[in-house]
């Protein structure tokens, strides 16, 4: 079968601003894949030009017995600007005759780690494509900063690597009472929850929350707490299943959950 032409779009890069979107302008766009490389910079309206690539014949995607050759192209995406935390996209599937947007928000830097060169932020490859005949699905969760506490920038990120390992992440915003949540959780049939906080008062939200999953009878969702104040000994008092430092492990965690059924 032939290869054919396909595109990776980037455009609107943005980064939130409470609950709006602002396009940011001369972020540098660089792609890597399998023999190319392209660089692009966006424009005023957080826009950067197509990068058409070349990717394998789409009816590859409907043989039945296709187990071993992948049906689409694979390539990753780094985004910078000065002000802002770099971030990478890995294993972006692009196929043919199709136009795939990655839009990655931009995260500004803290006036804490302004003169810091900090590590990318990297959003983990979602392999459609096992190479067995099977394919990922999504698994619904919900995401939210706890009650009383008005910091996003975490959990955009969690919420960002989360969409890019394949979940349906359902996010609830800041200051997220412990109903809403369970409302939520039952409307929706939610069997992971992943809470957020910066506070230290955010530990006793977090308690709440789950004390209110539990009191509602849902003792089989799985909720993970993360943010500057937890550790092991706030998953203790709180009566969450498991922590997290980073974006990183939240991810590992979920997917491990979501495994399990």
């Amino acid at each position: 079968m032939a290869a054919a032409a396909a595109a990776l779009n980037t455009s609107r890069l943005s980064h939130r601003a409470g609950a709006l979107l602002s396009p940011v302008e001369g972020v540098t766009v660089n792609i890597v894949g399998d023999g190319f490389t392209a660089a692009r910079m966006t424009d005023a309206e957080g826009n950067a030009a197509d990068v058409v690539i070349t990717a394998p014949d789409c009816a590859l995607s409907l043989e039945a017995e296709n187990t071993t050759r992948c049906p689409y192209a694979v390539c990753s995406l780094t985004v910078a600007k000065t002000g802002f935390r770099p971030v990478r996209i890995q294993g972006i599937q692009i196929f043919a005759g199709q136009v795939t947007l990655a839009q990655p928000e931009m995260i500004p830097k803290t006036e804490e780690d302004r003169d810091v060169v900090n590590p990318p932020i990297v959003i983990p490859e979602h392999s459609l494509f096992t190479g067995d005949g099977g394919s990922g699905s999504k698994t619904k969760m919900l995401l939210c900063t706890v009650k009383d506490d008005l910091h996003d920038i975490g959990k955009n990120i969690v919420r960002s690597m989360l969409e890019a390992a394949g979940f349906e992440v359902i996010d609830l915003g800041i200051d997220v009472p412990a109903e809403k949540v369970v409302e939520t959780v039952k409307a929706e049939n939610i069997k992971i929850v992943a809470l957020s906080g910066v506070l230290t008062l955010a530990i006793d939200s977090m308690k709440k929350t789950v004390d209110a999953l539990k009191a509602a009878g849902l003792n089989d969702v799985k909720v993970i707490i993360g943010g500057a104040p937890v550790s092991e000994e706030a998953m203790k008092i709180t009566g969450a299943d498991e922590w997290a430092h980073s974006p990183q492990k939240t991810v590992s965690v979920c997917q491990e959950w979501s495994k399990a059924g």
